[in-house]
């Protein structure tokens, strides 16, 4: 089985600046890019940064004014824990360096994505609504809407892109490594054994002596 969809499914609980994270969801995503989050705009990420995350990805989903976001209003100003671990991180780069690898690793579990080989005869137009809002709306008719809105993100891809090939789409998923190592051995011994048969071929029709 694929190793990545093991570990979108698979985790273990995530601790950052003290806070119990929730499986990072598509809620999280829209929310952290609503507020211009380092953490999904890709800019330098300072502690204040990581805290105000981690106070948003801490937060269950919930129902708030007819939408599905995370419960509460993330605010590190009045969280005295984050702001203790801002002041530290300040103080301490590494204190700061090793909760970048807590997040790192707590984002890469619930950001493991399927990957795609390209299909033969795909004609398929490109999506141009907004990524996260896609993922959704595939997911809704199987799962419901807040089920979509709160399951882990990755579980969310594979589990949208599973049914989109059940159902003959356009979509192939491209083989885990052990795959291509196991193709590789039967390439090899198929032109190991090729190259036998025509030495045995060529042995027979052009005889020694």
């Amino acid at each position: 089985m694929d190793p990545k969809f093991l570990e979108c499914v698979i985790n273990a609980e995530s601790r950052v600046f003290g806070r119990k994270l929730q499986p990072l969801s598509a809620a999280h995503l829209l929310y952290l890019d609503a507020i211009q989050s380092p953490v999904v705009c890709g800019e330098g990420l300072l502690p204040e940064d990581l805290a105000l995350a981690v106070s948003v990805c801490s937060r269950p989903i919930k129902l708030v004014q007819g939408a599905y976001v995370p419960k509460g209003t993330p605010d590190i100003g009045i969280d005295g824990l984050l702001h203790w671990h801002v002041f530290r991180s300040v103080l301490k780069r590494r204190h700061f360096f090793s909760h970048i690898r807590k997040w790192q690793t707590y984002w890469s579990d619930y950001m493991s994505l399927p990957e795609h080989m390209e299909k033969v005869g795909s004609k398929g137009d490109p999506i141009t609504a907004p990524y996260v809002m896609t993922r959704v709306c595939m997911a809704a008719p199987l799962v419901g809407e807040e089920r979509a809105w709160s399951m882990p993100f990755g579980l969310l891809c594979w589990m949208t892109d599973s049914n989109v090939e059940a159902q003959g789409g356009e979509l192939k998923f491209a083989p885990d490594d052990a795959t291509l190592i196991e193709w590789d051995e039967q390439a090899k011994q198929a032109e190991e054994t090729g190259r036998r048969l025509l030495a045995e071929r060529q042995g027979k029709a052009f005889p020694n002596g």
